[in-house]
């Protein structure tokens, strides 16, 4: 088995590779079948892992992929917002999933009264910044999606470093990992979109697949070496 699993992810390291390859000579849209077939091989490692009660974890890899092959095989013009929209879900998703890990951190009120305001600055600083770098667009919405998608992000990033802070195993060090290449990725894409570089897409289109290679690596450790049942976190804590 520990044998079939370094196959595995070598054979994944090889399409990250290979991906990266076309992207940087041929562009992210002549990737996709190649990154296609990455996430097919990526989703049999990811349901071989994961287990029956893990649904946020099981929705935020879903709701990524989906959210990445929309982007790449439409107009990355009309889906910029929906690729934050779906972003930020999938982020909350992995908030979901930490919750069980991290409860203690709503335990002290004071540090949930300072999450909380710190959340609040957090919004309000994405919406000055939107705001700086933005075309005058009398649209709001734009504006509404970015605060809310500010705030996803910033919870994933506290929860992802509390539980870090918790376990400070292989398995927290490879969702931080995971998580800022995600993030990562999804900063470089809103880049994009106000710069119309090309290379910031082909950036984007990279760390988003290591991003995914890496929250499948978190998800076989999760599995296997930090309890999801709610009394064995319990116990652990």
């Amino acid at each position: 088995m520990t044998r079939l699993n370094s196959v595995s992810s070598i054979f994944g390291i090889v399409l990250i590779i290979l991906n990266s390859i076309v992207i940087l000579q041929f562009g992210l849209l002549e990737s996709r079948w190649l990154r296609i077939f990455t996430y097919f091989f990526f989703g049999i490692l990811f349901f071989k892992d994961i287990q029956k009660d893990q649904y946020y974890l099981i929705a935020a890899f879903l709701v990524v992929v989906i959210s990445d092959y929309l982007f790449i095989c439409h107009s990355r013009i009309d889906l910029e917002n929906s690729k934050m929209i779906l972003g930020g879900i999938s982020y909350i998703a992995l908030v979901l999933h930490l919750r069980r890990y991290v409860k203690i951190l709503f335990i002290n009120y004071f540090q949930t009264m300072l999450f909380i305001l710190v959340l609040a600055l957090n919004a309000v600083m994405f919406y000055l910044l939107f705001e700086i770098i933005s075309v005058a667009d009398h649209n709001p919405m734009p504006s509404i999606i970015f605060i809310l998608f500010s705030i996803a992000l910033f919870c994933l990033m506290v929860f992802t470093f509390y539980f870090n802070s918790m376990y400070e195993n292989k398995s927290s060090r490879i969702l931080i990992i995971a998580t800022l290449l995600l993030v990562g990725s999804d900063l470089t894409l809103i880049i994009s979109s106000f710069t119309n570089s090309g290379s910031f897409y082909d950036l984007y289109g990279i760390l988003f697949l290591i991003g995914i290679g890496s929250l499948v690596k978190f998800t076989s450790l999760d599995s296997r070496v930090i309890p999801y049942n709610s009394e064995e976190i319990q116990k652990t804590t």
